[in-house]
């Protein structure tokens, strides 16, 4: 594919100028104390790369498989078959249409748009791809409120130069929740886990609450994660609960299981939420 300065392993990264992760924001900003994910979330994405190799590996997608150099390095009918909707998202993301093959697909109020977003300890990426325009945008964060940075950014420059509008972002409802909303999730608590986070989804003292505890907190020090406690506050969306942090912009938000199926709630992050 012709790129220079793309890395999988921690020990590569001093022949590079690399940039240091931070979490918090404002003047809480600091460094993280521990620099990469481990080994064993490979399959997650180890993959540290600048952002022309970023927008060439984005160039290589466009042109159906063939590198900028002019090399065939992935078949037509392989390219094709990424962009294939393999899981549906319509009934839990307002803007995703579904997965492809690595790719999410996306809605850009009538424009097609391909992509995937990264995210390691203080860092965030992003990627988009306008098919139908023959661009990419790419963006790489190193804290702050990415999220935020990412919408402002795509949003105007695609709109320059092609028709593709970044999806509305959700909203939440003045009016709060319903009482039945939260009589509901009272009796319907979800925990929920992955490699990155342990969420617990409940109804607390002053409502429904979201209480997260970011595993990436063992990584950095050995230290029993921290616990962070978000307020659950309704979309305008019907049967959508949203919550914000302090390095978020805006809203990420879940939406319920169908009806019976008392796990409760589903955890959908939302990279497109500002």
């Amino acid at each position: 594919m012709g790129l220079e300065h793309t890395i999988t392993l921690t020990s590569d990264a001093p022949r590079f100028a690399t940039a240091t992760g931070h979490t918090g924001f404002g003047e809480a900003a600091a460094p993280v104390s521990t620099w990469p994910i481990t080994r064993s979330m490979g399959p997650a994405g180890l993959i540290t790369a600048s952002i022309g190799d970023l927008l060439s590996f984005a160039q290589t997608a466009l042109r159906g498989g063939i590198a900028p150099n002019g090399t065939r390095i992935l078949s037509a009918e392989s390219a094709s078959a990424m962009l294939e909707e393999q899981v549906s998202l319509r009934a839990v993301s307002p803007a995703t249409i579904g997965w492809g093959l690595g790719w999410f697909l996306e809605d850009w109020k009538g424009t097609f748009v391909y992509g995937h977003d990264g995210g390691t300890i203080g860092q965030r990426a992003y990627l988009r791809v306008f098919p139908e325009d023959g661009f990419a945008l790419a963006l790489l964060s190193t804290g702050g409120q990415p999220d935020g940075l990412y919408r402002e950014l795509f949003g105007d420059a695609a709109s320059a130069v092609s028709a593709a509008r970044i999806p509305d972002a959700l909203q939440a409802d003045p009016e709060g929740p319903s009482a039945a909303l939260a009589a509901e999730i009272a009796l319907t608590p979800l925990s929920y886990a992955s490699g990155a986070a342990a969420l617990t989804f409940e109804n607390g003292e002053h409502g429904p609450q979201l209480t997260m505890r970011e595993l990436t907190d063992i990584l950095q020090d050995g230290a029993e994660p921290k616990a962070t406690t978000l307020r659950l506050v309704p979309a305008t969306e019907p049967g959508v609960l949203l919550f914000t942090a302090p390095d978020s912009a805006g809203w990420a938000h879940f939406r319920p299981l169908e009806k019976g199926a008392y796990l409760g709630y589903r955890y959908m992050p939302h990279g497109d939420a500002s």
